[in-house]
């Protein structure tokens, strides 16, 4: 996947990659895959706001 970045936002990444020692792209990859998981942790504890548990099974 190609991603396109203004160049305020790609000065902001680099910095900050630089400041962990590691690339941007895997710095890009991190955070992806922290928020991926966070919103998973997230929706497993919030009830569904239809009534529905979130593996989309009607609550008794």
């Amino acid at each position: 996947m190609k991603l396109s970045l203004d160049d305020e936002t790609y000065a902001i990444l680099r910095e900050e990659s630089d400041r962990l020692g590691i690339r941007v792209p895997q710095l890009i990859r991190n955070m992806c895959q922290n928020l991926a998981k966070h919103v998973q942790q997230r929706n497993e504890q919030q009830p569904h706001p239809t009534g529905r548990n979130n593996d989309g099974q009607q609550k008794n």
